[in-house]
Parts: structure tokens; sequence; C-alpha cells
């Protein structure tokens, strides 16, 4: 949902990036890049989330508020339940 949000507002500000953040694998392979350039512009692995453990998507996640200057988030109020 996000994503096709930011393709439309990409239409409109060409100067936003759609940046894939890995929470996993600091190294990838020029396939997976490739794959994933396929709907995004960057990509990047954040240091924090080095041996992150269980908290590595909380790391990641607070790396991306720290830098961002804007953040588009969906929220559902009654995940898991529905």
């Amino acid at each position: 949902m996000c994503r096709e949000l930011v393709a439309e507002l990409k239409e409109r500000y060409p100067h936003l990036h759609r940046i894939y953040i890995r929470a996993e694998y600091q190294y990838i392979s020029d396939d997976y890049e490739k794959h994933l350039f396929q709907t995004s512009d960057e990509t990047y692995y954040s240091e924090r989330a080095v041996g992150g453990g269980k908290a590595v998507y909380v790391e990641r996640n607070q790396e991306l508020i720290d830098k961002a200057d804007i953040c588009i988030v969906y929220y559902k109020a009654d995940y898991p339940s529905s």
C-alpha cells in the first residue's frame, strides 16, 4: 500500500526515492539487487541491524525514523485480529 502511494507521489515529485531497507542480508547478490530495483530506487542495509537478533526490525525501523525526512506508514488498529 505504501509503495503504491509513493509511486504515485513520485510522479508529481520525481526527486523522491523509494528505498528498500533490508533488515537481513548485509550482502546481497547482483540478481537480488536487480530484483529489488524493479520496485525501489535504492537499497540500504542498516549497520544498526548487525547482530540485532530478535530486535533487528526494531533497530532497522528506528534508523529509518531517525534518517527520514518523511515517513509514510500503514496502521491497522485491529491487527492481528482481522
